[in-house]
């Protein structure tokens, strides 16, 4: 059992909650720091997602947070989302993430590589690449968590997709923007994160 610390939640606006049609932000965090508050071997979660920010802005980023706020154990990172329409490839932007876990582990922080989720128009023609992009960064985040001892793997985009669900499914869960979630989303988001968690062994059920 990893000892009681601190989570940063670190990423985009899917990190921080962001819902269309001017409806407050809702973070996964928040979902996530009411679980563990009853857990324990309780931890706190801090929650800094930028919306619109790439992976490369979160180079720039992370240590800054860091180092204002040290102590955390534990730093869960999505980014991505936002590379997927730039001209970068699949092997630039994985890598460019991983050193945001390198960068974390430099600090004594164990991480978790979060996949990028799915997006409604990955199944149109001009944007099949796109798609092909996001599954391969996928991929290689799965790789570096295997290989990486102080990396674990969190399939956001099996868990919470945005293809191969009815409607009704999908509006449980997906903003109108079809690219982000809503609240219920976000909240399913930090529940999922909370079973990975207690699967690890970084939480202990209450």
């Amino acid at each position: 059992m990893v000892r009681r610390g601190a989570v940063l939640a670190f990423g985009d606006s899917l990190t921080a909650g962001y819902q269309s049609v001017g409806l407050p932000s809702h973070p996964y965090a928040a979902r996530l720091r009411a679980l563990l508050s009853a857990a324990p071997d309780w931890q706190v979660v801090v929650e800094a997602g930028v919306s619109g920010e790439t992976t490369a802005e979160m180079v720039e980023r992370l240590p800054q947070q860091l180092q204002r706020v040290p102590g955390f154990d534990f730093v869960f990172i999505l980014g991505g989302t936002n590379d997927l329409w730039s001209d970068e490839t699949r092997e630039q932007i994985a890598t460019t993430i991983c050193s945001l876990h390198k960068t974390a582990h430099a600090h004594g922080c164990r991480t978790l590589a979060i996949s990028i989720p799915e997006h409604h128009m990955e199944n149109r023609r001009q944007y099949l690449s796109m798609a092909e992009k996001r599954k391969g960064i996928n991929d290689d985040l799965k790789r570096f968590a295997e290989a990486e001892e102080k990396t674990e793997f969190f399939d956001l985009a099996a868990l919470l997709p945005y293809f191969g669900l009815s409607d009704p499914e999908r509006r449980q869960i997906w903003d109108e923007d079809q690219l982000h979630f809503n609240a219920r989303g976000y909240d399913r988001f930090g529940e999922l994160l909370y079973e990975r968690m207690s699967e690890l062994g970084w939480v202990s059920a209450p």
